[in-house]
């Protein structure tokens, strides 16, 4: 419901009833706005209390009601009505009709473009009037200009398995033509040739997981350790692979080829140092679910 500020301010339930009765005034305009007839209200203290906001205790009610009420009059439909509140009702009223009267103007034009006639526009009076007919004919039932077949009905809302794995694969498909131009031909294929290895890793590798649903800080840190372990060629080669390959589920396969290739690195000297070093390689593969037999994955601890 509208309301008019200054007008509010300025008027005589202001400055002729209590502040805590013009509450309750207020309250009451909003609960008419909803009636039907809009801004009216029963003339039922019962009803009124429940509306007024206090429930079955219709004694409280009465002690507001001669304020709360005030400019309020009885008509002889035998309910309340405000003049102020029926008067903001009707305007509104009339704007919703005058919307769906320009509405209806708009469908005439578009009626008179399509079809190359000269239907005239309804003045708001006619169309307001009773005896108003729909001048055009309404085309619901046929099909818009370029549709060449009704739509499907009852279409279930998620893809049957086998489509599903379809769109799958022709999704893997897609990305490979996109990623072709680095994606090598064999192992140990050289970075694309505007790039080096380890630019590649990171321009190339890493989006090509995230497409895959892995996590930009997860391939990041694979591929970061990667390159630790096998330096920036080793790292790239190990990507490449990993791309042509294009396993299901590419974390677990990285880290267990890295796994691999970290142990068929050549024996040197073994001190202290060394065994720390190994040990902080395995803590890593250890963080993606990788046991220290390359060829075992337990997928349980994978993520």
């Amino acid at each position: 419901m509208p309301l008019d500020v200054s007008r509010l301010r300025d008027s005589k339930l202001v400055s002729h009833v209590p502040p805590a009765q013009c509450f309750f005034a207020v309250i009451l305009w909003c609960a008419s706005w909803h009636q039907i007839p809009a801004a009216s209200l029963p003339d039922d203290d019962i009803e009124l209390a429940r509306l007024a906001g206090f429930g079955f205790v219709v004694k409280e009610w009465k002690k507001v009601r001669s304020g709360a009420l005030y400019g309020w009059m009885k008509c002889s439909d035998g309910r309340l009505y405000h003049p102020v509140v029926a008067e903001k009702a009707k305007d509104a009223w009339l704007a919703k009709h005058e919307q769906r009267w320009r509405s209806e103007c708009g469908r005439i034009k578009k009626h008179n473009q399509r079809h190359e006639t000269n239907i005239p526009f309804p003045t708001f009076d006619e169309f307001m009037s009773p005896a108003y007919v729909d001048p055009t004919k309404r085309d619901k039932q046929q099909l818009s200009p370029g549709t060449n077949s009704l739509s499907p009905q009852n279409v279930p809302g998620t893809l049957p398995p086998r489509d599903r794995d379809r769109d799958r694969d022709r999704d893997r498909d897609r990305d490979r033509e996109k990623l072709k131009d680095a994606e090598p031909d064999g192992s140990g294929a050289d970075a694309p040739a505007d790039l080096t290895a380890a630019e590649a890793l990171f321009q190339v590798a890493v989006p090509w997981l995230v497409a895959r649903d892995v996590s930009d800080k997860t391939a990041r840190s694979l591929l970061g350790g990667a390159r630790k372990q096998l330096g920036d060629d080793g790292a790239w080669d190990l990507a490449s692979e990993c791309i042509r390959v294009a396993p299901l589920d590419p974390v677990p396969w990285l880290a267990a080829a890295l796994n691999a290739r970290i142990a068929k690195k050549p024996p040197g000297r073994t001190n202290g140092m060394q065994s720390r070093s190994d040990a902080n390689i395995q803590g890593f593969l250890d963080s993606f679910g990788v046991p220290e037999d390359p060829m075992v994955i337990d997928m349980e601890n994978v993520r």
